[in-house]
């Protein structure tokens, strides 16, 4: 049965408070418990909504202004393909990779839709004594970089077309690795044992890529080994250690590598442990984050290592440089916040759980957001927290259900989220200067759903010439609607 796609049909007086705009209608075959997968074309201007349903499949190609081009069905892929992982243009079609779960085995999906052909290829990559430490697309190519058991050299797999992977080894034995304790590892050590979940024995070696495109919520900012990819650069950030940001840098055409040390704030405690902290990168500037009990400092800097700003304060007075009171997030997706009046709760809540700090850019400089979110699971031992793994938690998890659509990511992880959170806005010299916090696209699409009162299913959510387009499955009403935020 056909539903009519709507894009954005609401009333005026909602789309003033959500900040939606209508476009058209569309007519496509969606159901309640289809399976969307969004991906554009930015250079050609055009959107893929590859929709699985449960007996059919088929994508369809839409222009600039979400109208429907083409489409071509198709069969299914092996269920085994669980892990959509990316997708590229290739002679101007659109190509699909998806992965079994351990990433031994992936196929490709090419739609040539000038001829309405449709291809697949499956690769057998075979994983031994290798961990994946990271996916993703740069320069219309998908990269799965691995690290080789007990051993500094990764591997990079690199699908250049639909039918075509090369692999080659880096080998990082002239950089060196420490763990909190400044014992020197090799990086499979390094990633093992610094950033494990000791009550489990969980051993956490994939990286959470940060795309910057848009705004990141805490609940994704607290894992402590994160990866950006700029100016066709990758760039990885540890914050194992309480004394410096370590940085890896691996050019992604030369594969040349740089390693940087960007030292953090010094507080002066008897203790590692009564110490937490985390950064995040945003246009080559690194924002640091640096709590105990009693002291905090907030640091930017460049990749030099040069101090652009510092503030700081501590838990007898009120924090100068932070736009409005703390709040804290609870109950979900509820959307219930309560004001933080004082500055010891916190500092108490950001050292004793999972804090993050994130930066982007407003109208008038930067919004630098940090707080401290709980673990899902209270089970989780302190020292997992301070880590910055979230494997226990639906936040973290939330990541992997998602791996190549980061917006849905950071609406599922804004939603879920519970913790404590400030915000610092500052001029584009990164000085600190008063105003009001406005919201994020994520909160006015939380707020959005939220009115919907769970009259919802099968959402999507995907970033488009700088807007956001949300797709669901209203059930009051037996339609797919798309929305355009701002």
């Amino acid at each position: 049965m056909k539903y009519t796609l709507l894009i954005l049909g609401i009333l005026l007086s909602v789309s003033q408070v959500f900040g939606q705009k209508k476009i058209n209608n569309l007519d496509l075959d969606i159901k309640a418990n289809s399976v969307v997968h969004p991906f554009s074309d930015q250079e050609q201007l055009l959107n893929y909504l590859l929709i699985n349903n449960k007996s059919t499949s088929n994508i369809y190609k839409l222009n600039a202004k979400m109208q429907v081009e083409d489409s071509i069905p198709h069969t299914k892929i092996d269920s085994k393909y669980k892990v959509n992982s990316g997708s590229l243009i290739e002679n101007g079609q659109p190509v699909l990779f998806w992965s079994t779960k351990n990433k031994n085995a992936f196929i490709s999906q090419k739609f040539d839709f000038k001829n309405h052909l449709y291809d697949t290829h499956e690769f057998e990559i075979n994983l031994k004594k290798e961990k994946v430490l990271c996916q993703f697309t740069a320069a219309n190519q998908l990269f799965v970089f691995t690290v080789l058991d007990d051993s500094n050299l990764i591997k990079v797999y690199r699908f250049t077309d639909s039918k075509t992977v090369k692999s080659q080894l880096i080998n990082l034995n002239s950089l060196v690795f420490y763990d909190k304790d400044y014992k020197k590892q090799n990086l499979d050590q390094f990633l093992k044992y610094s950033f494990s979940l000791e009550k489990t024995g969980y051993e956490s070696y994939e990286l959470l890529q940060i795309d910057n495109a848009s705004p990141t919520p805490l609940g994704l900012a607290t894992n402590k080994k994160k990866f950006y990819i700029e100016d066709n650069v990758l760039m990885i950030t540890f914050d194992h250690h309480m004394d410096y940001t370590e940085i890896i840098q691996i050019d992604l055409g030369t594969y040349k590598v740089n390693q940087l040390h960007i030292k953090k704030p010094y507080i002066k405690v008897e203790s590692r442990y009564e110490i937490n902290s985390n950064s995040f990168l945003y246009q080559k500037n690194l924002v640091q984050v640096k709590t105990s009990e009693s002291k905090l400092f907030l640091t930017i800097k460049n990749l030099e290592g040069e101090l652009i700003s510092e503030y700081s304060a501590n838990k007898r007075e009120d924090i100068p440089f932070i736009a409005e009171k703390p709040t804290l997030q609870f109950n979900k997706r509820n959307g219930n916040t309560r004001e933080i009046k004082k500055t010891s709760v916190l500092l108490s809540y950001l050292k004793n759980n999972s804090i993050a700090i994130t930066c982007s850019k407003n109208d008038e400089g930067f919004n630098i957001t940090f707080g401290g979110i709980e673990p899902q699971n209270k089970d989780v031992e302190l020292s997992s927290a301070l880590n910055g793994n979230m494997i226990e938690t639906l936040i973290y998890q939330i990541y992997y259900n998602w791996p190549s659509n980061p917006p849905m990511q950071k609406l599922q992880a804004f939603s879920q989220a519970r913790g404590i959170t400030a915000t610092m806005l500052t001029d584009p010299n990164f000085t600190s200067i008063p105003g009001t916090v406005k919201p994020t696209v994520y909160q006015n699409i939380n707020a959005y759903l939220l009115s919907k009162k769970s009259s919802y299913k099968s959402e999507i959510l995907f970033q488009f010439q700088q807007k956001m387009y949300l797709g669901y499955y209203d059930t009051t009403i037996n339609q797919y609607n798309f929305f355009e935020f701002e």
